[in-house]
């Protein structure tokens, strides 16, 4: 995540974005401070997260 952040900075990018799902990793993304900025329900019988952090 660091080095996604690196890069993201070094060409002056304003945010990463990416989605999930709830069986997979959102509390790492969460506490990585990720906001959820959508959300879809019932994606094959769980939610599908999309989460933003600027940078």
């Amino acid at each position: 995540m660091r080095e996604a952040e690196k890069m993201a900075r070094k060409k002056k990018c304003d945010f990463i974005k990416l989605d999930t799902l709830s069986f997979q990793a959102l509390e790492f993304y969460l506490k990585e401070d990720f906001q959820i900025y959508g959300t879809i329900e019932n994606a094959g019988g769980h939610t599908h997260y999309y989460l933003k952090k600027d940078i």
